[in-house]
């Protein structure tokens, strides 16, 4: 019986797949830079739904890359911490020197 159900749209129609709380289900989206993979399964510990969210390579392009992970259904505090972050710019002095990617992100952001 499927617990998990996915879809995917292209160029030849749409398509969808059933996965079991066994099995759960995975995909991955790519193009010639890279991959983004998304997997969808069920925690036996906790009997939550829980998802991952990766960046990967794709024929030897892009970058291996953990995105998100979270509880399906439930906010992901992280994400929003972020978002609260960036609306809050007097906050940034005090983020800068701490990551180079950080501080890219944050220039960019005063920027705007």
């Amino acid at each position: 019986m499927s617990h998990f159900y996915g879809t995917l749209q292209g160029m030849r129609g749409q398509a969808t797949r059933c996965g079991s709380k066994d099995s759960g289900i995975s995909t991955a989206a790519a193009s010639w830079s890279g991959a983004i993979k998304v997997e969808v399964f069920h925690d036996d510990k906790t009997g939550e739904e829980r998802y991952n969210v990766y960046q990967s390579k794709w024929h030897s392009a892009g970058v291996e890359q953990h995105i998100a992970d979270g509880v399906i259904g439930q906010e992901n505090v992280y994400l929003k911490a972020l978002g609260v972050i960036l609306k809050h710019k007097e906050t940034f002095s005090a983020l800068m020197g701490l990551d180079q990617d950080l501080d890219k992100l944050l220039a960019k952001e005063l920027q705007q």
